[in-house]
């Protein structure tokens, strides 16, 4: 994803200033700089204050090429995010400032970052910057009536530029008495020339300008957005007219912020599609005032059209607005038509909470009622009631793709009157476990059910045009972003210096103790992890490993005694608390979370004192007084995984949100696409342990995107920061590791079928389903519960396949539609069909239905006249009956609580 350094090699470099290699490393270093400092490792001293100041005027300078018209395009986006990100790390390496002015450094850098920030595609960064200097404005004292008044318009403006266009609007009301105070201090001040009356006139006709402003955008009156314009252009022309070089700047730059308010404006955009009122209220309830550029592309890309059968991609960074762009497109489809239905699909249980409580904030607006189903907890009642429940008129439904396949197989007709089906994590199409299932969903909707309306979605996905002709081309459309709302810097973890203890005799070899100290190398680019490493952040955590003298010398021991990576990664944590932000840790078991959060030495107390006892009293009552998370809450550390009911989970992920958490150890219950973020990401490890497959797997790129999106909140940080503790820290291995997930490239994050798996194993089955994997006896069931019999149909399945598109051969395809037909019907001739299309319906493998068959046959006899039993023998039933459940491998797997699926686990949940 774009970075701000890949901006600088797009952008022009006026030689007068810096080389282009010149510029690169000192961004580098004043980066690295202001890094080291937020870790409190060191304060400023490395700065150097000739190069802060022509990264000033470099910014300075692309501002002004962008504004004059001579960049345009990407290229322009790209000179208008790296001077915005320059001006922020510039007023940020000033920490003693001479005047709190808005026209002079430091605010004024931190100012300009702020507005030129307001005309990037994301206005994330430049809200939060724009409030922190609102508040450094609003905690000044003032000497006299003019400066409060030239104080209380830079708190208006700046609270435009924060969108706190209420606190905007209310300071605005004051400058008529603030105004006439001034102007009589002025007149007895008798020394008080022309130009102080003229300045204190232009700063009143901005704070004005400002008030139009925030009132249209408040209130989405676009005739009063264009009047502040208006107003500003006409100050820039004073200004310009008496060489006025502050305020011009200031009045040209607010009108171009005006201008892009104007055409972001949410009110605006979606009024002019038609949106009731009262959405667009909750909406702004919400702080959602502007729109931001992937929910205008959707927005041009007929999102709010509810058109049957227009199918929608979205490939957004995480935290660019995907859940608002689910959310229009629903809206669409059930406002125009309001007897249809919605779905909204997601790969985790923990997700499905969450999802229906984003929605349910916009959508009940609408009166268009959402749920969640998960695994039929939320309601009591038999399938065919929740079929019911779910096609309700006007409604959405949230839930996990086992949940729709087992409604489709069970009632494949009632979903015909289905309006939009939306799925989340699209990209999970290429998990071995879950994948297929994915993308045999898909494309049942594709072919049964054609005038659905398909919406998939993904924030780690690199072949979008390609999902999108597989959906239809002519008619499906796309909305790609690859740039991200925050910035963000990834680290490795490495060993940074070793010193061996002396050797030591241990059973006929000399082994000996080496301990080190590690350190994090910056990965800004590919340059970053190529010859010499630079470790920017040295002596973050310790640990040892083991060498063993060879007779070419001394060698490291893999197998000996050493620290582990949870070690290493807990050291780094310890550093990372003590600074401002967040930290989401990472692990790959439950008890490793729970050992972390346990030995974790952060000490927050002071902080946040009675919401954390808030928290600590409530875990009390779920989890019993004794708990450890009763007393390591209120120091601010927590641990969580799926273990924990969801209670428990809701309230540690609102706590960290609201920051009142500093550190979570987690598994990968906030893995999976969970909004929660922090401003540090640790990931422990870069593999994971494959319960089924008996063996360590190394974790998918697309998995450490995910986990990467965790980084850095917008609105909340203007940068995430993500570290990888690998598996081993040598720097050879690390630097390997480093390259394919912190560097991972596009053909890792392409979205890839799964199916070809399938044509494997049915050439090996040779037509007998039962020597088949269950999940894939499943797969192929679920074809003939809803409906496509015959070899036309399965072959009209394969056809519509991602896999059709992806394969080398198309005669893999026709081959496996060829075979997966032949093996239903044996299986169909085996049984009966009726026999059959029951077990197909049951969502389980035949093997499986089989053997709950000769269970229950077994103890067919208890079964004949239950009513006539007494009650010592109807007791018995309950036991029989559970026992030839657990008999079931797809029911085991489900109560272990490996996965949401009954096939392999997927990546960090063997034990979480």
């Amino acid at each position: 994803m774009p970075s701000y350094l890949e901006d600088s090699r797009d952008v022009a470099t006026p030689i007068s200033l810096f080389s282009r290699q010149e510029f690169v490393d000192t961004v580098k270093l004043v980066h690295t700089e202001l890094i080291q400092t937020s870790l409190q490792r060191s304060y400023l001293h490395n700065i150097d204050e000739e190069a802060v100041a022509r990264l000033r005027r470099y910014a300075l300078w692309l501002d002004e090429i962008v504004a004059i018209g001579r960049l345009d395009g990407a290229e322009a986006e790209s000179a208008t995010v790296l001077a915005a990100n320059i001006l922020e790390f510039v007023g940020c390496s000033q920490q003693t400032p001479e005047t709190l002015s808005i026209f002079y450094p430091p605010l004024n850098d931190l100012i300009r970052s702020a507005i030129i920030g307001s005309l990037s595609p994301y206005k994330a960064n430049s809200t939060l910057i724009a409030t922190r200097i609102l508040d450094v404005l609003g905690a000044r004292a003032y000497d006299s009536p003019v400066e409060e008044f030239h104080n209380t318009v830079g708190r208006i403006v700046t609270a435009v530029l924060a969108r706190q266009f209420q606190q905007a609007f209310h300071l605005s009301i004051t400058l008529d008495e603030l105004g006439q105070v001034a102007i009589q201090t002025l007149q007895d001040d008798g020394a008080a020339g022309n130009q102080a009356y003229f300045e204190l006139d232009r700063v009143y006709a901005i704070g004005l300008a400002c008030r139009k402003l925030a009132s249209g955008m408040l209130i989405g009156a676009p005739s009063i957005v264009s009047s502040a314009s208006d107003s500003f252009n006409t100050i820039e022309v004073s200004s310009k007219d008496s060489e006025d070089a502050e305020h011009l700047w200031l009045a040209r730059r607010l009108r171009a912020v005006a201008t892009e308010m104007y055409e972001c404006s949410m009110h605006r955009v979606l009024g002019e599609h038609n949106v009731p009122v009262p959405f667009r209220r909750s909406l702004a309830a919400s702080g959602i005032i502007e729109l931001w550029r992937p929910q205008m592309k959707a927005v041009a890309a007929g999102v709010l059209d509810g058109k049957a059968g227009m199918n929608l991609v979205v490939s957004i960074p995480t935290g660019a607005g995907k859940t608002l762009i689910a959310e229009l497109a629903i809206m669409g489809v059930l406002t125009k038509d309001r007897t249809s239905w919605a779905i909204y699909v997601t790969p985790s249980r923990s997700l499905v909470s969450q999802v229906s409580l984003d929605l349910r904030r916009h959508l009940r607006s609408m009166s268009i009622r959402v749920r969640n189903v998960v695994a039929g907890a939320e309601v009591n009642m038999f399938v065919n009631d929740e079929i019911e429940m779910i096609a309700e008129s006007h409604s959405v439904t949230v839930m996990t793709p086992e949940k729709l396949e087992a409604y489709l197989r069970v009632d494949p007709e009632v979903f015909h009157s289905c309006g939009i089906v939306v799925f989340d994590e699209i990209h999970k199409i290429s998990d071995s476990s879950r994948g297929a299932l994915y993308e045999s969903l898909v494309t049942r909707f594709r072919l049964l059910y054609p005038d659905t309306r398909v919406i998939v979605m993904s924030g780690v996905m690199s072949n979008s045009e390609e999902v999108a002709a597989w959906l239809g081309s002519e008619r499906t459309a796309t909305v790609i972003e690859s740039r991200r709302p925050t910035r963000q810097i990834r680290g490795l973890a490495v060993r940074s210096t070793s010193k061996p203890r002396s050797p030591r005799a241990f059973r006929k070899t000399s082994r000996r103790r080496v301990d080190f100290r590690g350190g994090v190398v910056l990965v800004h680019e590919e340059d970053d992890l190529s010859g010499d490493l630079e470790v920017q952040l040295p002596d973050l955590f310790g640990g040892y490993f083991t060498e063993e003298l060879m007779r070419w010398g001394w060698s490291e021991n893999r197998e000996a005694a050493k620290s582990s990576n949870l070690d290493h990664a807990l050291g780094l944590t310890e550093v990372l608390v003590a600074s401002p932000g967040t930290t989401l840790v990472f692990v790959g078991q439950t008890d490793w979370a729970e050992s972390s959060c346990k030995k974790s030495t952060f000490d927050g107390y002071g902080q946040f004192v009675a919401e954390r006892r808030r928290l600590s009293s409530f875990l009390a009552n779920e989890l019993g007084e004794d708990h450890f998370l009763v007393d390591t809450v209120t120091r601010g550390v927590a641990a969580h995984h799926a273990r924990f009911p969801v209670a428990v989970q809701r309230a540690l992920e609102y706590a960290l949100e609201n920051s009142w958490l500093k550190v979570i150890f987690a598994t990968p219950t906030l893995r999976e696409g969970l909004n929660t973020a922090a401003t540090n990401v640790v990931l422990v490890g870069n593999s994971y342990y494959d319960e089924a497959a008996e063996e360590s797997l190394p974790l998918q790129e697309s998995d450490f995107e995910n986990l990467a999106g965790r980084a850095g909140r917008p609105g909340r940080e203007t940068e995430g920061r993500i570290f990888l503790v690998p598996d081993r820290l040598a720097q050879a291995q690390a630097v390997s590791t480093g390259r394919k997930y912190i560097l991972v490239g596009d053909e890792a994050l392409r979205a890839r079928s799964q199916l070809r798996r399938l044509y494997q194993w049915l050439g090996e089955a040779k037509s007998d389903i039962r020597q088949l994997p269950g999940a894939d006896q499943a797969l192929l069931m679920g074809l003939r519960a809803v409906g496509l019999e015959g070899r036309d149909a399965v072959h009209s399945f394969f056809m519509h396949s991602l896999w059709s598109m992806q394969a080398d051969e198309i005669s893999e395809v026709y081959a496996a539609a060829t075979s997966a037909a032949d093996t239903l019907d044996r299986a169909e001739a085996d049984v009966g069909t009726d026999r059959f299309l029951i077990a197909a319906k049951t969502g389980l493998a035949l093997t499986s239905v089989e053997s709950l068959r000769r269970r229950l046959d077994a103890d067919a006899y208890r079964y004949e006249d239950p009513a006539e039993l007494d009650l010592d023998w109807r007791s018995s039933l309950l036991p029989s009956l559970v026992d030839a459940a657990l008999a079931v491998p797809e029911a085991g797997k489900v109560l272990a609580g490996s996965s949401d699926s009954w096939d392999a686990p997927t990546p960090w949940s063997a034990n979480g």
